[in-house]
Order: structure tokens, then sequence, then C-alpha cells
């Protein structure tokens, strides 16, 4: 078909057919495009909250350390005040 010819009503119908096609995938790629946003969203939020909970479970750990290493020096501390009460005592000063 040329410029000046009138346009057939089968060549009008394939291009009407076209555009519905092409209209339908644009709604799908949209609608694809919707929904993985949406998952991303929820990734995100599980991720956050995944961080969260790390987060909390790190500092619980980093409060054991340090109370376990003050638990350690007054073990250390007590033992050393016995060993020195017991050189005080042999030395006859206690």
């Amino acid at each position: 078909m040329n410029g000046n010819e009138p346009a057939k009503h089968s060549d009008l119908f394939d291009h009407e057919v076209r555009i519905t096609r092409l209209e339908e995938a644009v709604k799908h790629l949209q609608q694809t495009v919707e929904e993985g946003f949406a998952r991303m969203e929820r990734g995100l939020a599980e991720l956050k909250e995944e961080n969260r909970v790390l987060r909390q479970s790190i500092e619980a750990l980093r409060q054991e350390f340090h109370r376990d290493r003050r638990f350690s020096a007054l073990v250390f501390l007590t033992t050393q005040l016995a060993v020195i009460g017991a050189l005080l005592k042999l030395a006859g000063i206690l």
C-alpha cells in the first residue's frame, strides 16, 4: 500500500489488533513492575527487621561479654586476695 491508496479494511483491522496487543503487553509489563516493587518493599521490610534482630543479638552478646569479663576479673582479684591473705598469714602478719 502506498500513500495514495485508500487503507484497506483488513489493514486497519491488523493495525487495531496490533495496537490492542501492544496495550495488553504494556498493561502486563506495568503489572509485573508493580508486583516487583511490592516484592522489593516486602523484602526490604524483612531485611530491616532481620537487621534489627541482629543488632539486638549483637548488643546482648556485647553485654554478656562485658559481664563475663567483669566476672573473670572479679574471680581473678578474689583469687589474688586469697593468695595475698595466705602469704600474709604465713608471714605472721595476719
